[in-house]
């Protein structure tokens, strides 16, 4: 069948007030004779969403562009690639709340191949004919799979041949609020598809209640078959069984009613059968009566609109409210179903209970029906009493009466409306000053991150998110513009964390060592890394070059606790029996230092070391010591904190001559000859909450700073107090040491059992 044959008709009702809803209606031109392509056809349902109202016919004209081109280079596949190619621009131009609140379908027709995918609430329909019947199969349910929560919008594509004598219909699903597939097939069946789609534009548009309707039909009747249709239903009726005809065959079909609504239109059948008809009149389209559809859709639409208007809210509350005061009481923990039926008095007890129950709700519906009763004819005692003077007077005070009450009413309207005006005038003022001053604060803000003045840039941000958290939601757009307004704030905030994405490179990996504990140190030097496990006497060295790794023993190591790295490259290492050894790198030997720590019952928790002086730090007895350099290897020393808070929670420190301590929320505090002197980091963002490690030299101006928690690794300036920069990665999973080269400007960190690096 060639493509011309087949026909595609549709009906749109829509106006300015049917605003719960708005549909488009998109058809391809014909295609040229000598392009094997599809004619397109799209039809959206949508919310009345102004982003949604500009992007829709865009996105829609770029599917039909894109699939001519998709015909020149693959004709056989272009419905299926302009598919996925529409998938992935629709995911780009809208936004995952908009993308759930369409009703789409896309397809095309060529020759007697019809394709079409969809997303959403969409009635398809194909009428076929079996035998002499015409029967209709629900498309939808029958070839199309159940929406996913996730994957792509349009997820399944649903193709086949149609036959001669075959019909589709795709329409929105407010339609079969109104009207059924029966009624439909009947409707259109029944008459030429454009004269049935212009009856059903004309009887949908009756409906009050703000909905919008659209559908599509297809048409591969063969012109035979359209004559043997149109000439059944022409059949001449005479004067006295027309109407009896009309309604016989309403009831021999499934009419537009549910079953649940038969018994509601019953009368108005039977008063319709009794209605008189012209002598001599030829009845053109018997099957389907306009006045009808038109009289039953209007109470259909009464019935609806009683439901969910104000009188079915009502009801709904009230049903509620008689539920909430007839509920029986629950069972619970301290009064279990066998505490309460354990006795008859019991027993007597929770049976009046609930015989009160009843009791008080019968009262109460009483009550109400009385109240309505009598509210009701107060109301037509008083219209009767108003009705009954305003009758009694002369017609000229009567038209007089009138008049004033109009002109009083038109007056308080008047003034209403005018007070409105005013406060609406005034509202959008003071909205649009608002909006005026959060994007000029938020220009500024951009201002001074370009021209470094950061501190300005945080100042300007805080302004503009407490603007924000004032800013008027009423209105769909007011509430898009918000978001606008909040996602330039993010990037705003983005650019002062200075937080940099990188990938880390891969410097050794220690899973092949098949240790039998997991390192806790690290420590690096130009030709290796030392590391071991915290209460561990093993301490490892992998050499760089060669990549092997070597066990270093010595009888003196001990369980190894803690570790310090001196200005000249000696490790000092700390084991669980408060000894200090010195191990040299560039000779692989250990030696032992002598040390008297201030207490008997020390309990050494962290060593460090500048110029020629050991600091140790006492957790038991909360002292931090310095320790002078002997011959042997330190004298006992003398305490060096000033302060009079406690230090025993500290986790980590650093020593530049000056200390930097670490505890577990994340202060890190400074102290100067034993004072606690002014150090923050207050405009780090996010805040720290934790800090494993901490690192700094005499030489240097940045604080290193291992935050685990939140996979970073930060850098902060210690003379200014400033952000340098911070570096994340997915694969920071299990942080656990660091050490710098800052020389190269490389950062090695002990990330579970592989030892990476990073660039800064």
């Amino acid at each position: 069948m060639p493509i011309n044959s087949t026909g595609l008709n549709t009906f749109l009702v829509q106006s300015p007030l049917k605003d719960r809803s708005r549909v488009l209606l998109s058809l391809a031109p014909l295609p040229k004779h000598n392009l094997p392509m599809s004619r397109l056809f799209v039809m959206v349902e949508h919310p009345p969403m102004p982003h949604l109202k500009e992007v829709l016919p865009i996105l829609i004209n770029q599917m039909l562009r894109h699939y001519e081109e998709e015909v020149k280079d693959n004709p056989e596949n272009a419905f299926e690639h302009n598919l996925e190619w529409a998938n992935r621009l629709i995911n780009q131009m809208l936004k995952p709340n908009e993308l759930n609140e369409l009703n789409f379908i896309f397809g095309g027709i060529k020759n007697n191949q019809l394709q079409f995918a969809y997303n959403g609430k969409i009635n398809g329909y194909i009428i076929f004919k079996e035998g002499e019947k015409y029967r209709h199969l629900d498309l939808i349910k029958t070839y199309g799979d159940k929406q996913k929560e996730t994957g792509p919008f349009f997820s399944n594509l649903i193709s086949g041949d149609l036959s001669p004598d075959n019909l589709v219909i795709f329409c929105t699903a407010p339609v079969f609020d109104f009207l059924t597939i029966d009624r439909l097939e009947k409707i259109i069946l029944s008459r030429p598809m454009e004269d049935a789609c212009r009856y059903l534009e004309k009887t949908l548009n009756q409906i009050e209640n703000q909905l919008s309707f659209g559908g599509l039909i297809i048409n591969l009747l063969t012109p035979t078959a359209q004559r043997q249709i149109q000439i059944a239903s022409s059949v001449k009726i005479t004067p006295d069984n027309s109407i009896r005809r009309l309604v016989r065959k309403e009831r021999e079909t499934e009419n537009i009613l549910s079953p649940s609504l038969l018994a509601v239109f019953k009368n108005f059948f039977e008063k319709f059968e009794k209605k008189k008809v012209p002598n001599n009149e030829t009845e053109t389209e018997p099957t389907v009566q306009p006045r009808s559809d038109l009289e039953t859709i209007k109470k259909i639409a009464k019935i609806y609109n009683r439901i969910t208007g104000w009188q079915g809210q009502v009801k709904k509350t009230w049903r509620t409210t008689i539920k909430f005061f007839s509920r029986p009481a629950r069972p619970t923990e301290d009064a279990p179903v066998e505490k309460i039926i354990a006795s008859k008095k019991s027993a007597k007890t929770t049976h009046s209970k609930i015989q009160y129950k009843i009791e008080l709700r019968q009262k109460l519906i009483n009550l109400w029906q009385v109240g309505v009763v009598t509210i009701k004819m107060l109301i037509q005692k008083l219209w009767q009493m108003a009705r009954a003077r305003l009758l009694a007077l002369p017609p000229t005070r009567r038209y007089l009466f009138l008049g004033a009450v109009i002109i009083g009413t038109i007056f308080v309207v008047s003034v209403g409306l005018t007070y409105q005006q005013n406060s609406n005038r005034l509202e959008q003022e003071k909205y649009n000053q608002l909006l005026n001053s959060i994007k000029e604060k938020i220009d500024q803000a951009d201002s001074s991150i370009i021209y470094k003045n950061e501190e300005q840039a945080k100042k300007l941000l805080t302004e503009i998110k407490n603007d924000l958290a004032g800013f008027p939601r009423d209105t769909a757009n007011r509430r898009e513009i918000r978001n606008n307004l909040l996602a330039n704030a993010d990037t705003i905030a983005a650019k002062l964390r200075h937080l940099e994405t990188v990938v880390p490179t891969l410097a050794a990996d220690l899973t092949v060592l098949n240790l039998a504990c997991q390192p806790t140190d690290l420590i690096s030097t130009k030709l290796s890394f030392f590391f071991f496990c915290k209460n561990d006497e093993n301490f490892w060295q992998y050499d760089i070059k060669n990549k092997t790794t070597v066990g270093l023993t010595s009888p003196i190591l001990g369980e190894l606790k803690n570790k310090f790295v001196k200005k000249d490259g000696a490790i000092l290492l700390l084991n669980g029996q408060n000894r200090l050894t010195q191990f040299d790198p560039t000779t692989g030997s250990f030696s032992s230092l002598e040390v008297t720590w201030p207490k008997t019952d020390s309990e050494i928790k962290l060593i460090g070391h500048y110029n020629t002086y050991l600091y140790s730090l006492d957790t038991k007895n909360n002292l931090i010591t310095k320790h002078k350099e002997s011959t042997t290897g330190f004298t006992k020393g003398s305490a060096w904190l000033k302060e009079n808070g406690s230090v025993s929670d500290i986790t980590a420190w650093t020593i530049d001559g000056s200390i930097y301590t670490a505890k577990p929320n994340g202060t890190i505090n400074k102290f100067d000859g034993g004072q606690l002197q002014n150090f923050s980091l207050i405009a780090l963002d996010p805040q720290l909450n934790s800090a494993v490690k901490i690192f700094s030299s005499p030489d240097s101006t940045n604080l290193f700073i291992l935050d685990p928690g939140q996979k970073r690794m930060i850098i902060w300036n210690k003379k200014t107090q400033k952000l340098i920069a911070q570096y994340t990665a997915e694969e920071f999973i299990d942080l656990k040491d660091f050490s710098i080269d800052e020389k190269n400007k490389t950062i090695y960190l002990l990330n579970g059992m592989k030892i990476q690096n990073i660039k800064y």
